[in-house]
């Protein structure tokens, strides 16, 4: 019995060392030795090579409304109604706010009631002045009269046909219809200066009546434009001055802004498409460029430009996009993602020199692509990089290299 145990416990022991074996030589199945009996772990490199990259990239944008305006009052008065909200649509021409008309009313009825005191001034000059044309009328009858009388009795007097009294009383009556003559045309004149003073009135007092109705169009502030309310800057009962904001309003379509580096001057037009991504609504569209500032800015090196955004594309002004630039094509490195080693903070890549040594070079990785990562530096053409097998390595081992 104990034989047969003794027996058992061997063939226990042998197969449990045959296991171990089998795992060993599987996990160490593309380790080697060189010919001093240094391990060599097998790995797959590739010879680094250029190639073309398209270049396709964005910019952050805002979307901004075509004109964003302060609704200001022009009149000091206090503001009696607003009848919207902040983020309210509106009608061009529609009643916004309403301030207080009753001061301006009063000054527009004193300004009407002296309108109409000028006129009857005139009015009455201009009366008095068809009664002296009459008064003038028959005041030109009796001198041309007197006249002819004075005369024809001057000459009977001469010739010594009349007598004294005769001469005297011709003279006389003649003297007098041209006093009144004259008395007549100063009284015109006076009225004709009366009647240009109160004339002057009239327009004194219509200027006055007008003014009046600009400044009661001024107490109701309706919309100029089809728009948004952005921010109420004002409240019922609040006393406003001239040139006080009461609303901020946007005037749509949209559009978004963006700076752009200043390489890409020369690749943008006016009318060009660009797609947008606005990342609250998760989908893209398309949107035509509608201004450039070819400005450059010295500190950032970019430009401005703004897109409009088509009708009805549910975005808002503030949100943030993208705009997607023209692409363009350079030559570069790519490597496999697999291929860079994350230390801490730093990229690297295992290099594989002519003697099958590996060793860790930091590189600095760009954008990632389709078919792997973009290296802007720390890697040159021709020179091996490992792509699979890199996880197992320490700067300065030897590998045996399969070449993909």
């Amino acid at each position: 019995m104990r034989g047969k145990t003794k027996f058992l416990v061997i063939i226990a022991v042998v197969a449990i060392l045959v296991a171990v074996a089998a795992v060993w030589k599987k996990d160490h199945a593309d380790i080697k030795k060189d010919e001093a009996g240094q391990e060599k772990i097998k790995v797959t490199a590739i010879k680094v090579k250029e190639q073309t990259i398209t270049e396709a990239s964005h910019v952050t944008a805002t979307v901004i409304p075509q004109e964003r305006v302060k609704l200001a009052s022009k009149i000091m008065a206090h503001v009696e109604k607003i009848y919207v909200r902040e983020g309210d649509s509106f009608h061009s021409g529609q009643l916004l706010v309403s301030l207080d008309q009753r001061e301006i009313v009063a000054h527009s009825d004193q300004a009407r009631a002296g309108l109409e005191q000028a006129l009857k001034a005139v009015n009455a000059a201009e009366a008095a002045l068809e009664d002296i044309a009459a008064a003038k009328k028959a005041a030109e009858a009796s001198l041309a009269n007197a006249q002819s009388t004075y005369e024809r009795i001057k000459k009977l007097f001469q010739a010594g046909a009349a007598t004294t009294q005769d001469f005297d009383n011709a003279t006389e009556r003649f003297k007098a219809t041209k006093a009144q003559m004259e008395r007549l045309e100063a009284q015109e004149q006076a009225l004709l200066a009366q009647r240009e003073q109160a004339m002057a009135k009239v327009k004194e007092a219509q200027a006055s009546v007008e003014a009046m109705a600009i400044q009661l169009s001024y107490a109701a502030i309706n919309a100029p434009f089809d728009g948004y309310v952005v921010q109420k800057l004002a409240e019922e009962g609040d006393l406003v001055g001239p040139g006080q904001p009461l609303l901020i309003v946007d005037r749509p379509p949209w559009r978004v802004e963006a700076a752009v580096n200043e390489k890409y001057l020369q690749d943008i037009h006016l009318g060009d498409p660009l797609k947008i991504k606005v990342d609250t609504l998760g989908q893209e569209i398309t949107g035509r460029v509608a201004e450039i500032n070819p400005a450059v800015d010295p500190v950032s090196r970019t430009f401005k430009i703004k897109i409009d955004l088509p009708e009805k594309n549910g975005a808002k002004p503030g949100m943030f996009a993208r705009v997607y630039l023209p692409a363009g094509l350079k030559k570069g490195i790519v490597l496999p993602e697999e291929a860079i080693i994350k230390k801490y903070d730093f990229s690297g890549v295992y290099i594989v020199d002519a003697e099958g040594t590996a060793h860790l070079r930091y590189v600095e990785p760009g954008k990632k692509l389709k078919d792997g990562i973009e290296i802007l530096s720390g890697v040159n053409p021709g020179e091996s990089v490992v792509i699979k097998g890199a996880e197992s390595l320490a700067d300065g081992m030897q590998v045996e290299v399969d070449y993909h």
